[in-house]
């Protein structure tokens, strides 16, 4: 197996200094049919297995609204999560790109009685730490500069988003899935 060079990664989830980070706002998600109201028992979450800094500040937030909350299905797959949200299991807490306009639906937190969902803290990481300069990592972190807006030294942030203060970003426009490129 070979050794990932760079990857795209819950900044929280990696240990290391990262290229750059930025954030990304979570939605409350259920199936098309899916009603939550202030009046359901016990709120049916779909979660992810395993560590997510997302569904710790999630659950801090139910606790602290007094919004009972069970997890009825959990799993490390993306895939499963929308499978369980569109069979209308429970509802989950997804970004953006990830939602299934087909077969799911925002839900609005105010109408639903719902806590505002947390921001999803994204980092870029590189084996070679802030001195790597192979081009694969050098490529990968020019287009998500370009492509998130995030800036750089050489390229000025577009927009209202903030340049890079250092080698640290934040704050980015427009979503982008998690990747890893290996060697």
């Amino acid at each position: 197996m070979k050794p990932i060079t760079a990857a795209i990664a819950g900044s929280a989830l990696i240990k290391g200094i990262p290229l750059a980070t930025w954030q990304h706002p979570l939605n409350w998600v259920g199936g098309l049919a899916a009603e939550v109201g202030r009046d359901d028992p016990v709120l049916p979450i779909v979660a992810f297995g395993g560590t997510c800094p997302w569904q710790e500040k999630l659950f801090a937030a139910l606790r602290l609204a007094g919004i009972p909350w069970r997890v009825v299905c959990t799993s490390t797959s993306l895939s499963a999560i929308q499978a369980a949200v569109e069979a209308e299991l429970g509802i989950a807490v997804l970004p953006e790109w990830t939602i299934r306009r087909a077969t799911m639906r925002t839900l609005d937190p105010h109408a639903s009685g719902l806590p505002q969902p947390p921001l999803a803290d994204f980092g870029l990481f590189s084996l070679g730490g802030a001195n790597d300069v192979t081009s694969a990592v050098q490529t990968l972190q020019r287009f998500l500069f370009h492509a998130l807006r995030l800036g750089s030294a050489d390229e000025p942030a577009s927009g209202d988003v903030p340049a890079v203060q250092s080698e640290r970003t934040h704050e980015a426009a427009a979503p982008l899935p998690p990747v890893a490129i290996g060697r």
